[in-house]
């Protein structure tokens, strides 16, 4: 569950700062192109709150919902 959690907020992380990057490029130079100033902007804001909601989400189940399903 540890893993789970690190690799959520350093991917979310990730994504907030690409998005600053990208507003960035937006205010300063102008740039507008569609892999800039498109879509990817609203998925780099939106996929930290995803992911936190998600987390939150599955923390608040009970346990017995939480567990993984055994093969075999």
């Amino acid at each position: 569950m540890v893993i789970a959690i690190a690799i959520a907020i350093g991917s979310g992380l990730f994504a907030f700062f690409a998005d600053l990057g990208h507003i960035w490029d937006l205010v300063m130079y102008g740039d507008t192109s569609l892999n800039n100033a498109g879509a990817v902007i609203y998925i780099n804001l939106l996929y930290p709150i995803l992911l936190a909601a998600l987390f939150i989400w599955y923390r608040k189940k009970p346990a017995a919902e939480n567990t993984v399903p055994t093969w075999g």
